[in-house]
């Protein structure tokens, strides 16, 4: 079955693009209820695009340019997303970003001031990512790795952190207020507060 070429403008509904291979640009382009399996759209910019209720499974998207694109309902499965600035994505109240990972690496993303509330960031690998003042309110990010994020000034009440790891969270900055985290990569949350711990006291 032949993939089904993708145009500048164009609007496809409940279409599979299995192997797709996008080497060019897209601009304007709007895809509703597509699935999109083991391609690759790396280091190319989606200017303006939409995609409502779509799902990416086993995708390179890394260093993909998401500018004024929206993003409604979609969910990355086992996809490669390193170096995607969320932040550039549209979002309103009519348009908010709903964007769920599953098992996916978001090394070096940026999603500062980004609207997370209740999405799902579960088993991925986010090394060095841009959380500042995002809001993570009630957000899953069991089993993600979080070495060397920053998450100064977002908003983590409710979230859950259980079995996430190499976090450095500054409580002091950050809000923690009803989170679930594990031990012992809870005592991370601990750095900062000059307290010292002992670990051999009788």
């Amino acid at each position: 079955m032949s993939v089904p070429r993708l145009v500048d403008g164009g609007h496809y509904r409940d279409t599979v693009f299995r192997g797709l291979q996008q080497a060019s640009d897209l601009q304007g382009a709007t895809f509703v209820g597509c699935t999109f399996d083991d391609g690759v759209l790396r280091e190319i910019r989606l200017a303006g695009c939409r995609f409502l209720a779509c799902e990416f499974v086993a995708c390179d998207l890394s260093l993909v340019d998401v500018s004024d694109s929206v993003f409604r309902d979609v969910s990355f499965d086992a996809c490669n997303l390193t170096g995607v600035n969320w932040s550039r994505a549209t979002a309103t109240l009519h348009d908010p970003l709903e964007i769920d990972f599953r098992e996916c690496v978001l090394d070096f993303g940026v999603f500062r001031d980004c609207d997370l509330e209740r999405r799902r960031l579960a088993h991925c690998v986010a090394h060095e990512c841009d959380f500042r003042d995002a809001v993570l309110r009630e957000a899953v990010c069991r089993g993600t790795d979080f070495a060397g994020a920053n998450f100064d000034g977002a908003d983590l009440r409710g979230a859950d952190l259980r079995k996430a790891r190499n976090y450095a969270i500054d409580v002091r900055t950050t809000q923690v207020k009803g989170a679930c985290f594990s031990l012992p990569e809870a005592g991370a949350l601990l750095q900062g507060l000059e307290i010292v711990l002992d670990e051999n006291a009788g």
